[in-house]
């Protein structure tokens, strides 16, 4: 049923939607790189480059042009505030998917019969979906503060530091990536990987849409 609060929601997601694709992206140093000008980075950020898909391991997840690979995955990230998890991730997530008017394949979709639409009523529930969160972009990453799907941690720096001993990882009896090992990383290790990050960074763009606006 098509009420008036219903219709608003799907003038903001529309206009949303425009929104996001009039902040147009120009070329960042990285993107300089993969077309073969490795000097367009520092040679702290080409450094950080080479550990990043190197012994980090970073590019397994991190990959493409948009530096994610469109997966879901549970990397251990105890939760804001400490305590057990209390956001279950993508196992909550794809039921939620499934009954959402907004969905491809809901009431207010495009394109109801679509490809995108159709898999998505073939999502299920299960247990290895437990803690998975998708994989973000890390193209502006040094302007999306804080961090991990809760905000967990407030800078880069702290980011790295999880992965580099896995000290606070939360493990459960559910599935969870098996890749995942302290890397031990040192502090210029860390610095290198901050600067390739910093890379990523679209200087470009404008500055109304570097900030979210401020509420009234």
């Amino acid at each position: 049923k098509l009420t008036s609060r219903n219709a608003d929601f799907d003038r903001f997601a529309r206009a949303l939607a425009a929104a996001a694709a009039a902040a147009e992206s120009n070329a960042e140093p990285d993107d300089r790189t993969q077309a073969a000008d490795i000097d367009a980075l520092s040679e702290s950020a080409q450094r950080g480059l080479r550990l990043f898909i190197g012994r980090g391991n970073c590019r397994l997840c991190h990959s493409g042009p948009n530096f994610s690979d469109g997966e879901f995955h549970n990397i251990l990230v105890p939760p804001l505030g400490g305590g057990l998890p209390r956001d279950r991730g993508r196992y909550d997530a794809a039921d939620r998917l499934r009954h959402n008017p907004f969905s491809a394949a809901g009431p207010f979709s495009d394109d109801p019969e679509s490809t995108r639409a159709r898999l998505s009523q073939l999502l299920e529930r299960r247990a290895e979906q437990w803690g998975q969160f998708k994989t973000p972009s890390l193209r502006n990453v040094a302007r999306t503060a804080p961090y991990m799907h809760e905000g967990q941690y407030a800078t880069l720096r702290e980011v790295f530091e999880h992965y580099s001993s896995l000290k606070d990882a939360v493990q459960f009896g559910h599935h969870q990536e098996q890749l995942l090992v302290p890397l031990n990383l040192s502090d210029e290790e860390m610095g290198d990987l901050e600067a390739f990050l910093n890379a990523l960074t679209d200087e470009a763009i404008e500055e109304r849409w570097r900030n979210p606006p401020v509420a009234p």
